[in-house]
């Protein structure tokens, strides 16, 4: 009833532009193959076959032998192929399509009512420049249909954020552990979103000042999530194992990240400056982005992104796919750069520039 009120009061102008994009993000799901990255296959479908019996384990790659691969995300996979199996659903271009449609569908519903709800009072034109930045950024559509740890584990960190925030003053002693338990579930998707969870922890106390009922609650709910998790692995592999203790040691004491290559700051900065839209409009939407971030350095999106970037920075090896776990709210820190440019001040001719290049 309430979704239905909100849509309704949207200008016709912005349903327009979410129905574009919602045909551009099936187009691209249905359009998509393979994976952009080989663990997106060989550590969440080939261990899913592994439980499914359909893959030897002499076939999986080392992280199976070293146990580094929390098995949530194998056991989501292996419940959709079981669910699909009752409706005669096997053939693998079939499973993986659904899957594609079903990740983007859920990723491109809750980022852009995240951008509505943080924008919504700013107005129609303001909230057109995210939506298109957000639904037609030429690598967020692809981005978002990758069933891989790292962009489903942002969509479950976030759908948490969400539902925090959503849901505050009510029954506090159910819903705070079951948001700390979410949060414990996409922290065992991926390992990597404990940074986030940092950015998160340090708006909790500092900004929302979170009470120490509501943060026992939260953390035990964690604890909780957490605890599943454990026992989730000990099922996969056959004996109790602490998966992130594994991960931590395998790639940070003894350096198994590392060899695999390192890089540069700079490499994350290049990947940013073209990651939202296209040069140069991309450009000089990172450098919003970066005052974005100071300027409203107090929003859960700021600095649950800014930590996590900052924490990446910091880690020797580096992939693009590292930053998917939050390029979904980059948009929305993006618009609070954009959201303090004193329009009246700038000339007639470079405010009609601007509106041409969006």
């Amino acid at each position: 009833m309430k979704f239905t009120q909100e849509w309704n009061n949207l200008h016709n102008s912005t349903k327009t532009l979410l129905l574009a994009g919602l045909l551009v993000q099936i187009i691209t799901a249905i359009n998509s193959l393979g994976y952009l990255h080989p663990d997106q296959h060989f550590q969440v479908i080939e261990f899913a076959g592994y439980k499914l019996g359909l893959t030897e384990a002499h076939f999986l790659p080392g992280e199976f032998e070293k146990q580094l691969r929390p098995s949530l995300q194998v056991y989501i996979f292996v419940i959709y192929y079981k669910l699909l199996q009752l409706i005669n659903l096997t053939d693998p271009y079939t499973v993986t399509l659904i899957m594609r449609l079903i990740m983007g569908l859920l990723n491109f519903s809750l980022f852009n009512l995240l951008i509505y709800l943080a924008f919504r009072d700013r107005g129609t034109f303001f909230l057109i420049v995210l939506l298109v930045i957000s639904c037609f950024s030429w690598p967020l559509p692809y981005i978002r249909v990758l069933f891989s740890s790292e962009v489903l584990g942002g969509l479950v960190f976030y759908a948490a954020v969400y539902f925090y925030q959503n849901n505050r003053g009510k029954a506090e002693h159910l819903f705070l552990p079951a948001v700390g338990f979410i949060f414990a579930l996409s922290f065992y998707i991926r390992f990597h979103v404990g940074f986030a969870l940092v950015g998160l922890a340090i708006w909790l106390v500092f900004v929302d000042k979170v009470t120490l009922k509501a943060a026992v609650l939260l953390i035990g709910g964690f604890v909780a999530g957490c605890a599943i998790n454990v026992l989730l692995d000990w099922f996969y592999y056959g004996n109790w194992v602490l998966t992130p203790y594994n991960y931590f040691v395998f790639n940070i004491i003894e350096g198994g990240a590392s060899s695999f290559g390192t890089y540069s700051a700079w490499y994350y900065v290049g990947i940013l400056s073209g990651l939202l839209t296209a040069p140069p409009l991309s450009i000089l939407l990172f450098i919003l982005l970066l005052w974005g971030c100071y300027k409203k350095w107090d929003s859960v999106y700021s600095l649950t992104a800014f930590v996590f970037i900052m924490a990446h920075f910091l880690v020797g090896h580096k992939e693009e796919r590292f930053l998917f776990t939050v390029v979904g709210v980059l948009p929305i820190v993006a618009g609070y750069g954009i959201e303090v440019i004193q329009w009246n001040r700038l000339s007639r001719w470079i405010k009609g520039l601007m509106k041409g290049v969006v």
